[in-house]
């Protein structure tokens, strides 16, 4: 049995060549979504995008919340 420790994983995240996309559907739950985004920006590392996609959330928090990240260059926003 191979022992996977967490420096591998970081190496093998670092080492990809291609950039990964992150994938987030919204709808309303603010606080699961705050949580969710910061966790991602938080434990992410090497090369990936965050697509954070606003399925017509009736909450106005969360597109007060999503416009905190409109200038981050790694994340696009798309409201649907």
């Amino acid at each position: 049995m191979i022992e996977i420790k967490e420096t591998n994983i970081k190496d093998i995240d670092n080492s990809l060549d291609r950039e990964v996309s992150i994938i987030i559907p919204i709808y309303n739950a603010y606080d699961d979504v705050m949580a969710c985004i910061e966790s991602v920006l938080r434990n992410s590392t090497g090369k990936y995008e965050l697509i954070l996609i606003n399925d017509a959330s009736n909450d106005k928090r969360i597109g007060e919340l999503l416009k905190e990240y409109e200038e981050n260059s790694n994340i696009r926003i798309i409201h649907n």
